[in-house]
């Protein structure tokens, strides 16, 4: 296919027109960025040294027909005339199957569609930033270790990820105000059948081409963003779509229903903590330390870790006791962010949540 070169703003104006009837977050133009840097991805991963590795990226909606399937069929269609949709399986031993089967097949790319279940586990971590992938052969034996540099891509409904993997994914996050979604008006609609034709795809890929050229001709400027683990693409992707105007793909999401729920409730819980808690007008000790009760009954208050915190009234002393097995998960989530920094606007530019003390006298502060 022969591209056409066009005029940056050309090119950038024919892809926010093709994008503009889509319900992206209210974010500051951030999942727009990201829808562009996942086409410019698919199409120029070339660009990239051949150790370097893409991010995952998933489309991430508040209700069902909101467009994000579409959305990730407008980065795949293009490039390979098609795009191949699959489920993501609900067995974790399945999961390294799949990816197996990708690689040995030599994919350039994976479409997940309505992701259902929780994005986590090893086989999805360290996929995203190996260059080499080992696995095992279907019906016998043998290993196998292979090169890859795949794309793989999510679409999902209010999607949960673990931290791990949440920080090897970018979000293309929509909202769809409509509640019934049948209602929602589109003048221009967009399928498969129209997304197929070659001057579609000639011009879509055109747009992506004209984007790529200024940017090499602008002396090739790098992205302002980092993402730990794909640093290359940070660089030339990131640079790319930068200088288009789309601005850094890699600006995080804040929208409280996306992403990780719990590393959205951890950051919520050390912002109030940082500002002070006080429960019948007596201020917690938060800079000297809390015990784990306390810290669960600030949880509760503030409806923070809903899911997580399991328990009963005690009748005698009318006090919350928290089920062992709550007991446990909350200790081991809290003590994964042991020793970490949270940074805020305010009230203070970056602090630290600690777990100090022994096991028998065990103490959480900010600091």
């Amino acid at each position: 296919m022969i591209y056409d070169l066009v005029p940056l703003p050309l090119a950038t104006k024919f892809l926010r027109d093709l994008l503009s009837e889509f319900p992206f977050a209210d974010d500051g133009g951030r999942s727009l960025s990201v829808q562009i840097a996942a086409m410019v991805s698919r199409f120029g991963f070339t660009l990239l040294p051949k150790s370097a590795q893409i991010p995952y990226f998933c489309w991430n909606a508040n209700s069902s027909r909101s467009g994000k399937s579409l959305l990730a069929k407008i980065v795949e269609i293009p490039v390979a005339g098609y795009a191949k949709m699959q489920t993501f399986p609900e067995e974790k031993e399945e999961v390294s199957k799949v990816l197996d089967s990708a690689v040995l097949s030599g994919y350039p790319s994976l479409i997940f569609d309505n992701a259902k279940t929780k994005l986590e586990g090893a086989a999805i971590e360290q996929f995203a930033t190996s260059s080499v992938h080992a696995g095992r052969r279907m019906g016998g034996n043998k290993t196998f270790e292979i090169r890859k540099q795949i794309m793989v891509m999510f679409t999902s409904n209010q999607c949960e990820v673990s931290p791990d993997v949440a920080g090897r994914m970018l979000f293309v996050d929509l909202f769809n105000l409509e509640a019934d979604p049948q209602a929602r008006e589109i003048k221009n609609p967009i399928g498969d059948e129209y997304l197929e034709r070659p001057e579609v795809r000639q011009s879509i890929l055109s747009a992506l081409w004209s984007l790529i050229h200024a940017w090499d001709a602008a002396g090739r400027p790098v992205g302002s963003g980092r993402l730990v683990g794909f640093e290359d693409w940070s660089r030339v992707i990131g640079g790319i779509v930068e200088h288009a105007g789309f601005g850094s793909p890699l600006r995080r999401p804040d929208a409280d229903d996306f992403g990780d729920p719990d590393g959205i409730d951890m950051k919520t819980l050390v912002e109030k903590l940082a500002a002070g808690y006080f429960r019948d007008a007596i201020e917690f000790p938060v800079r000297e330390g809390i015990s784990f009760d306390d810290l669960i009954w600030i949880c509760r208050n503030e409806n923070l870790f809903e899911d997580g915190i399991a328990g009963k009234i005690d009748k005698e002393s009318r006090e919350f006791e928290i089920y062992p097995k709550s007991r446990s998960r909350m200790g081991k989530l809290f003590a994964g962010y042991n020793g970490r920094v949270f940074r805020f606007e305010s009230p203070r530019a970056s602090v630290k949540f600690e777990r100090v003390g022994n096991r028998n006298a065990r103490l959480y502060r900010v600091a």
